[in-house]
């Protein structure tokens, strides 16, 4: 079952333009979206109209690229862990942080993501601090 979601996860954050992000969240039964809000595209975020939000900061501030390094599955949960890599779009900062999705999932469904990444050096990266 867990190649399954890597296969999906790697789908949903395989492309970085607002439409493709927005197109491959929506469709996940009103999917909610949380990330720490000492970034742009942080807070909650619930249902389309957040989806969108979220995609929309993200890819206004960040071009960037994840990997994947591990899945796992308990419960109704699959936790990913990987790297994100990019640049931000204002600066041309770079950063290679670690990170961690945790999907919640319903009827083979993503109901629910929480984003975390190594937040301090990302937030200075984009100019901000915590």
């Amino acid at each position: 079952m867990i190649d399954v979601h890597r296969a999906r996860i790697e789908s949903m954050t395989a492309s970085n333009t607002v439409s493709t992000v927005h197109q491959r969240l929506r469709d996940e039964y009103g999917l909610a979206v949380g990330i720490t809000s000492f970034l742009p595209w942080g807070g909650s975020q619930i249902g389309h109209a957040g989806i969108a939000a979220f995609a929309t900061a993200l890819v206004g501030t960040i071009d960037s690229a994840l990997t994947i390094d591990a899945l796992f599955e308990t419960d109704r949960q699959v936790i990913q862990t990987g790297r994100i890599r990019g640049a931000v779009r204002a600066s041309g900062a770079t950063f290679d942080i670690p990170e961690v999705h945790t999907w919640t999932i319903r009827n083979d469904k993503a109901v629910a993501a929480h984003f975390a990444y190594e937040t301090p050096t990302l937030v200075e990266s984009i100019g901000r601090t915590i």
